[in-house]
């Protein structure tokens, strides 16, 4: 299964992350109290403006130790680098 976790457009990136990062945490809470197996592997998945929402959602709120990997595809304009200093 793919879950994805939409967010409106934004200039505040911190409360994009906040919504974004709550909204998947309870899809996957949801998918596993629905019959998703909880052994399943997880992996987290970011592209462009995602990848930097999901890089501040997990470094405030910590990695879940259930997920196996993370992978950022096309991170956006401002930079991996940059991003992290924001946090």
């Amino acid at each position: 299964a793919i879950i994805t976790a939409p967010y409106a457009v934004g200039l505040d990136h911190f409360e994009l992350s906040k919504k974004s990062g709550e909204n998947l945490r309870r899809a996957v809470i949801q998918c596993e109290e629905n019959g998703y197996s909880q052994l399943l592997p997880k992996f987290y998945l970011g592209h462009s403006l995602g990848s930097k929402l999901l890089t501040i959602s997990l470094a405030a709120t910590g990695l879940p130790e259930d997920v196996e990997g993370i992978g950022f595809l096309n991170y956006n304009n401002f930079g991996f680098a940059d991003t992290i200093t924001m946090v």
